[in-house]
């Protein structure tokens, strides 16, 4: 498999025993590829925008307020934040290994 990934003749992957190897590794390597990549990703996309959107949006309005009272979006908004560190360490390894 890695010569022909490395291989510059395109024509071998219209073979048909070499589609038949692809079409079976992928279908095990797809479902790998969407549970410990892209559902991970949906879980930091969601996380990462509720930070960016309500998160920030939060601490606006707290600056904005007079009376200097806090309510309890601080905590969420350190979730947030440790969740997204979480997620990129953790997309890093994949990445790196």
């Amino acid at each position: 498999m890695k010569v022909l990934s490395e291989t510059k003749n395109t024509n071998l992957f219209k073979v048909p025993v070499i589609e038949d190897i692809i079409r079976f590794k992928w279908s095990y390597f797809r479902w790998a590829i969407i549970i410990l990549l892209f559902i991970p990703f949906l879980a930091y996309f969601g996380a990462f925008l509720t930070f960016a959107t309500w998160a920030i949006k939060e601490d606006y309005e707290y600056e904005q307020k007079v009376d200097g009272s806090k309510k309890g979006w601080e905590t969420a908004t350190e979730w947030l934040v440790i969740s997204c560190i979480v997620f990129i360490v953790g997309f890093a390894y994949v990445e790196l290994r």
